[in-house]
This record gives C-alpha cells, structure tokens and sequence, in this order.
C-alpha cells in the first residue's frame, strides 16, 4: 500500500516528467533556422518607396549549422499597424504558405499601397524538413507621396 508521501513523490515525479517532455516537444515544433535581415527595395526600413509592387527579401540564419539547409516555404505578412502585425494579422497582404526557395526579390502581391503608407511586415519560412521556424522581427516601408495634392 503506498503511503500519502510516497503517492506525492510519484505524482511530483510525474508532473515533472510531463514538463519535461513538453518543453522537448516545444522545443523541436519549430526549425533552427531563423528570418533575420528584412529588407525592402536593398534597404532596412526604407521610407518612400515609389515601386507598386516592392521586392522584399531576408537572409536565413541556420543555428545548427546544418548543411545543405534551405527555405522550402515561406509567409509574408504585411500590415498596416504593428499591433495587427503583433496580432499576426495581414490587414494590407497575408501571402499565405508559398511553396519557394526564394528569400531575394520576393514581389509584394497584395492590396494596392496608398500615398504615404506605413507597412509593417514580417516572414516565417519551412526548411528542408518541412518544418516551420518563429516569425522574425517586424520591419517597416513606407510608401511614397504619389501626387503633390498628398502632401
């Protein structure tokens, strides 16, 4: 018969255990590689960009080192405040799951940029196993003043 510490010690054991192999799960759902250096039109945070369809691109950092690894997928998300992009929401363009290895030049497809707009976005990629890495940092492009009568 087990005994009210014994049955505590168990139990603590247990639950210890649980986190244990919760933290290993949490720990492997996403890849080692990580989104890092957003840029847009070549440039970190640019104001005025005059291009309707900005090119965005990143750089991936792989923390393992392991070779031969590459983006197998990607999602841009671009929003029009940083508190819906926070919310992973992609009021202005969410390009949804894109199968591409392409993490230079990647053409802006979604609403049509206003004069003068702030564009908060980020990216999150699939690696060669498929897996998914975290969202990287948000970046910013502001479009630029299309006709004199915006100023």
């Amino acid at each position: 018969m087990l005994t009210n510490n014994t049955m505590k010690d168990t139990i603590s054991k247990l639950l210890l255990l649980f986190l244990f192999i919760m933290v290993v799960f949490a720990t492997n759902a996403y890849t080692q590689v990580k989104v890092n250096e957003l840029r847009c039109e070549y440039r970190e945070n640019p104001l005025g960009i005059y291009n309707i369809h900005p090119r965005l691109s990143w750089k991936l950092i792989d923390q393992k080192g392991i070779r031969g690894q590459i983006q197998t997928a990607c999602q841009v998300l671009v929003a029009s405040t940083l508190k819906h992009l926070n919310k992973n929401i992609g009021d202005v363009w969410d390009s949804e799951k894109v199968i591409s290895n392409q993490a230079v030049n990647t053409i802006y497809s979604g609403k049509a940029l206003t004069s003068n707009q702030n564009c908060y976005w980020k990216v999150r990629v699939w690696d060669v196993n498929g897996k998914v890495s975290k969202w990287s940092v948000s970046d910013l492009f502001t479009r630029g003043v299309l006709q004199s009568s915006d100023w």
